[in-house]
């Protein structure tokens, strides 16, 4: 992942599903190029070969499991999400939170096959765990904050601050994030990047939405 990036989770929300996460996501690929900022597209894994080969902005799993090839019915194995196009996943979302030691094991299988890791923490104190397993990249997000309209940079900078201080890895910042604004003070607090959902997928604009994030970045 290029940085400062906008990471866009499209979830399994209605207006980042099917024909319509296509047209969102060439959306993004064209505000990309217009601006020359970085934007990565996080989807439901079963649109990734098919966003894949529309757009050419980065596609990430929303999605991974740690097994390899055998009898592992409903696993999404990090060796097939790369074959259709992933070139990273998010890990521990608070929609999908899975345990520590697992964390530490779909980190290390990403690195086997150089999948970006994103992981989502939602404390200081495992943000520094999360560190000590090599990720590529941390994503600080209160899930109390997350679709709400207070950023977390506004609500809780002190904290931000603190997780970028105490880890060596990079770190995003998501939850409550809407305007340029937001995107501004999480940077201005040590951030290299934010993770949006809600702000871009369910905004009535989607265009400005996303062009008012990236003004910041």
């Amino acid at each position: 992942m290029r940085t400062p990036s906008l990471v866009v989770n499209l979830k399994t929300y209605k207006r980042g599903s099917k024909e319509k996460a296509v047209k969102l996501a060439k959306r993004c690929e064209k505000l990309s190029r217009e601006t020359g900022k970085n934007i990565v597209l996080v989807v439901q894994n079963t649109d990734i070969f098919r966003l894949s080969k529309k757009v050419s902005l980065p596609v990430y799993a929303q999605h991974v499991d740690s097994e390899r090839y055998g009898s592992n019915t409903g696993k999404d194995i990090p060796e097939t999400l790369k074959y259709n196009g992933a070139s990273g996943t998010l890990i521990n979302h608070s929609e999908d939170q899975i345990p520590t030691e697992k964390i530490e094991k779909n980190i290390k299988r990403c690195t086997e096959l150089s999948l970006t890791s994103l992981v989502c923490v939602d404390t200081v104190e495992l943000a520094e765990k999360v560190d000590s397993f090599g990720p590529d990249f941390i994503a600080y997000e209160p899930p109390e904050l997350i679709g709400g309209d207070i950023s977390v940079s506004e609500a809780k900078p002190e904290v931000l601050r603190k997780v970028v201080k105490v880890v060596e890895t990079p770190v995003l910042t998501g939850a409550g994030v809407k305007t340029h604004k937001d995107v501004e003070k999480a940077l201005e607090l040590g951030s290299i990047g934010v993770l949006v959902a809600s702000g871009i997928v369910k905004a009535d604009k989607q265009k400005e939405a996303i062009k008012n994030l990236l003004r910041s970045l």
